[in-house]
């Protein structure tokens, strides 16, 4: 049963839709629907998406040949040849700060250090010790390592002269970067949630448009509307 948060975004995708293709000068008399599942692979077969729409609603699979399989799900409207993909994921809730304290500042109002307590836990929050914890910088030069102990946690200290941009916490297939510019001359804990069962869920909150070049009961054949990149996907059932 759909919550009525869900029936809202249906109804706003519909209008910003509508309202688009209105402007494009689209004939609104040619609608064609598009079901079932398909799946389109790299040369390589390394990298797939399958990609199932039912009714309104698609839900997407990501395999890379490096990383956990990413989802995302979300509604479709496919008017004459264009098919609109509104993604509708949740937020990323894998970074949590728990705790924030303003930290002594100098005579010249400059604080003295920044220190980030950083505690990372799997999905079922277990804690997981031996994460890789790269500091970097701007342009993401490896400036430090460290690694999280038997308690899932490593302390990062700054100075106030820190070239540290971001920190970058990696395991096994999945990793998360944190900017350090909002924990700037505070003392923090931080806590940061990585998926060890292979997934994750999409954040992409954004929308797709794609020209059908091709639909059939064998193929479905897309270009991207903003890039003109072709996809050619396999109807599987």
């Amino acid at each position: 049963m759909e919550t009525l948060q869900q029936k809202r975004v249906v109804i706003q995708a519909v209008k910003t839709a509508i309202l688009l293709l209105f402007i494009l000068g689209f004939d609104f008399s040619y609608c064609q629907t598009i079901d079932g599942q398909y799946r389109s692979c790299d040369p390589s077969g390394q990298s797939c998406q399958s990609i199932e729409f039912k009714k309104n609603k698609f839900h997407s699979v990501y395999a890379g040949d490096f990383g956990p399989k990413v989802i995302s799900k979300g509604y479709f409207i496919m008017l004459k040849d264009t098919l609109l993909l509104f993604h509708d994921n949740p937020k990323d809730d894998r970074k949590m700060t728990i705790e924030k304290t303003e930290k002594k500042t100098d005579s010249f109002g400059k604080p003295y250090a920044t220190s980030i307590l950083l505690e990372v836990v799997d999905n079922n929050e277990n804690k997981l010790p031996g994460v890789n914890i790269l500091l970097r910088s701007k342009d993401n030069k490896i400036l430090k390592g460290l690694t999280t102990n038997d308690q899932g946690a490593t302390e990062i200290t700054l100075s106030c002269f820190t070239e540290v941009d971001n920190v970058l916490c990696s395991w096994l297939t999945d990793e998360l970067q944190i900017s350090v510019y909002n924990f700037i001359g505070y003392s923090s804990s931080v806590k940061v949630r990585l998926s060890t069962n292979n997934t994750k869920n999409s954040t992409y909150g954004g929308w797709q448009k794609y020209l059908v070049k091709e639909q059939n009961k064998k193929i479905l054949q897309l270009q991207d509307i903003d890039t003109g990149s072709i996809l050619m996907y396999s109807k599987v059932k």
